[in-house]
Formats: structure tokens, C-alpha cells, sequence
């Protein structure tokens, strides 16, 4: 698609068209659009099995000033009461395209390397997952966590700690020397395996606090689709240890929202099913607070409420994983 549009865009310098005023606008949002793909697709492809990296397009990069960005009201919907709170699109677009960049440098480490790994082939890791961890700071104060966070600001963050994820999980898989085996529900063996777990258990905790938090403040349809990834592979991920009062709750508000998110998106009720049937594999005790949840979910899946379609999306969400079943 990048492509075609590059021949298009071309094909109006020859053709002289449209005023320079008026390229200028569509130049502007090629940019747009062709960082917009690449975003997405280096997303996508941070599911995928086999470690895949995207070049950046060769569009300029749209640029970002926090200070000059127009800012425009943003309002719930359905609509609570007359609320209407600043919001800086261009700032959560660029924040947007930053948090890809980090995941994509980071993923492109494991994309050269095979099961086993080299002392410098780690230290490059840690040198991008560190970048990665302080993606926070680099951003501006309009898009950083506050008391009431906007919705589409805090799937960012839970997007941030998804990657996280992501990466720790690979490392510990690394360091085990199955680097292209990664696991979610269980943390692979090695040296190393308390210190990614902790990591990885302690992103879980956060997206299942912002979750948490979005409830109470705006309820919980107020979420874009993107968000299931990150709650997907949090509740596997603290699967490995309930024991903690603080992995059980992060746990419920997680289980809440996937139920929640059934009454928009069918996948979520597969998920639900594989977290369900996984605990039983691994013979992992849910908090009590969750067992209606589960109950009336597999009442549904007898009933045909829940069908096939609902596994539609579900390898996508978690065929990364060796340790999950399909």
C-alpha cells in the first residue's frame, strides 16, 4: 500500500495537478499515513510466532510539539452528565508512533538471533528494553497517567506494559537457551527466571490496575479494541502466581473487564474459555471472587451462546505462546 501510494504521489509531481499549497496537505498525510500502517503493523506482528521486523517508512516522520498541537474536548460515550475534558490528539498519535518504534527495536534483536543467545546479543536486549521501560518519561504531561485518565491514554499504558511483557517473557526464554519458545503462563527455566518473572507479573498488575481505574472512573464500555491484547495477556501472565493479594485483585479487575468486553467483541469469549481451561491444566486455584464469571461463561458455551466465531482472533492473541494449547 506504502508503495502504491509513493506512485501516486509521484505521478501528481508529473502530472502537476494540484496547486503546491495543496500538495503540501497531501504530503502531510501520506506522513500520517504511512507511519499510521507502520505503527499497526509492527503491533500485529509483535503476536506472531517467528520474530518479524518492519523498516520505518521513508516518509518523514510527522513531527510532534506538545505546545503548538490544537487541543479539543473530549467527551464519553454515551455521554456522563456534561463532562468534557482536554485532549491532545497529535500528542497521543505521536506517543502512539514512539511506543511502536521502542517495540520494534526491540523485537528486531530477537528477529537476528536463534535459541541461543550471545553475551552481546543480551546486552543489545537490555539496552533497547531499558529504552523501552522509560518510555513514560519521554512523553509529554498531556499524555502521561493522572488522578482521571482518559481512556485512550491509558491504552497506551497498558500497551506499554504489554510489550513489556512481551519482552521479558522472550528474554527469560533466551536466557533458558529457547529463545524462540517463549511461554506466557509459566516463566522458562534458567538463571534469570525470578527476575523476568517479577518484571513480568508486575506489568500485569499495572494493566490490570488501569483497568481498574477506567471502570471507576468512565465504566468499562469506555475501551478501544486494542486493550484486549494487553488484558488477554496479562491474565495468562498472573496465571504463574496468585498467591499475592495484589495478583488476585489485578486478576478479578482483569476478568471483569475481558466479561465485560464479550458484550462488543466475540474473541473475548474465547479468551475467557482458554483462561478457564489453562488454570485447569495447570492446576492453578481462581480466586472465588471469579468462579460465577467462569461458570456462566461455560452455561453459555453449553447453551450456544458462545460459538465457534468466538475463537475467531484468538490464535492471533496467543499463538506467540508455546504453552498454550490450540
Amino acid at each position: 500500500m506504502a508503495k502504491d501510494l509513493g506512485k501516486w504521489r509521484r505521478r501528481l509531481d508529473r502530472e502537476r495537478t494540484f496547486p503546491p499549497e495543496t500538495l503540501a496537505k497531501i504530503d502531510q498525510s501520506l506522513d500520517r499515513l504511512s507511519w499510521a500502517i507502520y505503527a499497526l503493523n509492527s503491533f500485529t506482528l509483535l503476536s506472531f510466532p517467528k520474530a518479524q521486523v518492519l523498516s520505518r517508512p521513508d516518509r518523514p516522520k510527522p513531527a510532534q510539539n506538545h505546545d503548538a498541537t490544537l487541543q479539543s474536548d473530549w467527551m464519553p460515550y454515551p455521554k456522563h452528565g456534561n463532562i468534557r475534558m482536554s485532549f491532545h490528539a497529535e500528542c497521543h498519535f505521536g506517543a502512539f508512533l514512539s511506543l511502536a518504534e521502542s517495540a520494534c527495536q526491540g523485537e528486531a534483536v530477537f528477529s537476528e538471533q536463534g535459541d541461543s543467545w550471545s553475551a552481546g546479543s543480551m546486552t543489545r536486549f537490555l539496552h533497547r528494553y531499558i529504552e523501552l521501560q522509560q518510555w513514560p518519561e519521554r512523553l509529554p504531561d498531556c499524555m502521561k497517567l493522572s488522578t482521571i485518565t482518559l481512556p485512550h491514554i491509558a491504552a497506551l499504558h497498558a500497551m506499554h506494559q504489554w510489550v513489556i511483557i512481551v519482552m521479558s517473557k522472550q528474554a527469560a526464554a533466551a536466557s533458558a537457551g529457547q529463545a524462540r519458545r517463549p511461554e506466557i503462563a509459566t516463566t522458562a527455566s534458567s538463571d534469570d527466571q525470578g527476575h523476568w518473572r517479577s518484571i513480568a507479573i508486575s506489568s500485569a498488575i499495572t494493566i490490570g490496575n488501569l483497568m481498574e481505574a477506567q471502570c471507576v472512573n468512565w465504566g468499562m464500555d469506555h475501551f478501544p479494541v486494542i486493550i484486549l491484547q494487553p488484558v488477554t495477556l496479562a491474565l495468562f501472565t498472573l496465571l504463574e502466581d496468585l498467591g499475592p493479594s495484589e495478583n488476585r485483585s489485578a486478576f478479578i479487575s482483569l476478568c471483569i473487564t475481558l466479561r465485560a468486553a464479550t458484550r462488543r467483541f466475540r474473541a473475548a469469549h474465547g479468551v475467557l474459555g482458554r483462561v478457564h481451561s489453562t488454570a485447569k491444566q495447570n492446576r492453578v486455584t481462581l480466586p472465588q471472587e471469579t468462579e460465577r464469571l467462569f461458570h456462566i461463561r461455560n452455561i453459555e458455551a453449553q447453551s450456544e451462546v458462545v460459538s465457534e466465531t468466538d475463537d475467531i482472533g484468538i490464535d492471533y492473541l496467543l499463538e506467540k505462546w508455546v504453552d498454550l494449547e490450540f
